[in-house]
């Protein structure tokens, strides 16, 4: 291919980057995160218009602010790895916004387990008593925080390694209204010791490495009372070849990989856990809810 076919090529993939740029933005305004000038306003809409014109027509104030962090994590973690003089294959990011995007992001998984709860009643009735939940590879701890805002006598505890997402984290935790039943330690899961001290747990396989979870799957079964549930996410594995490309970048880049639906619950069987349910149905990850017999 010539330069000018390449940077033609490339041209055409900043506009998508422009594009993206544009429709994040106008979330962050639907959401009341941003304001912007009624000259500029009008050209962001037209952008909007020219992509879709309907995009964003039932898009509520809550899922505008979601698709908008969402966006805003992703632009900043593709700008990371464009900047960043040396790339590698762990868990590296310490510039706050990103972490506090991503982490905000990711409080999709709160509202999904919440849905899976309000029709599983053994669950609904097991988080409402006093119930411990555990939140593994915690980040900035939105879940761990939500989890704690839905079920009002649940206490959680957060589980990272990473130090720049702890310390965000703990601030976000004493700002909460839940300070006092939400707790962060700097612990690998892969360390726990405890017996039957959680009724649920949830942990994030693509962004561990396959000998800690090796190691972590086990001591979450131990940790997990009987009939107690475990919460698995993994990226869904697209058809389309580039974007199972940018995922396996993706997690690689975090330290972990990509977990085929079928190698996900093998593991999971393998340790002993019985997926009941993918209840990530129409999300971009799976999300096993596994249950310890």
């Amino acid at each position: 291919m010539s330069y000018s076919d390449a940077l033609k090529t490339i041209q055409g993939l900043i506009r998508n980057a422009e594009t993206l740029a544009v429709l994040g933005t106008l979330c962050g305004v639907k959401a009341g995160e941003k304001s912007v000038d009624e000259a500029i306003s009008s050209k962001l809409i037209a952008v909007q218009q020219a992509v879709d014109p309907h995009l964003l027509n039932d898009i509520g104030e809550e899922d505008a602010r979601f698709l908008h962090l969402t966006v805003r994590a992703n632009l900043r973690r593709a700008l990371e790895l464009v900047e960043a003089e040396e790339n590698a294959a762990n868990w590296g990011f310490d510039d706050p916004t990103i972490l506090q995007a991503q982490g905000k992001s990711s409080r999709v998984i709160t509202r999904l387990i919440t849905g899976f709860a309000e029709r599983t009643q053994v669950l609904s009735d097991r988080l409402d008593q006093n119930a411990r939940f555990l939140d593994v590879g915690s980040g900035t701890g939105w879940i761990s925080i939500t989890m704690a805002e839905r079920w009002p006598s649940l206490v959680v505890d957060g589980f990272d390694i990473h130090v720049p997402a702890l310390e965000l984290a703990e601030e976000n935790r004493i700002a909460s209204d839940v300070y006092e039943r939400v707790h962060f330690f700097n612990r690998n899961v892969a360390d726990l010791s405890d017996q039957g001290k959680y009724a649920a747990a949830f942990i994030p396989i693509m962004f561990i490495p396959q000998p800690i979870l090796e190691l972590a799957l086990p001591a979450l079964y131990r940790a997990i009372e009987l009939g107690g549930w475990l919460f698995v996410a993994g990226f869904r594995a697209p058809d389309e070849p580039l974007m199972r490309a940018l995922n396996d970048l993706q997690t690689t880049l975090f330290g972990g990989r990509v977990w085929e639906a079928h190698e996900a619950t093998a593991l999971l069987s393998r340790h002993r856990f019985n997926v009941v349910e993918d209840i990530g149905s129409g999300t971009p990850i799976n999300l096993f809810a596994a249950r310890k017999h």
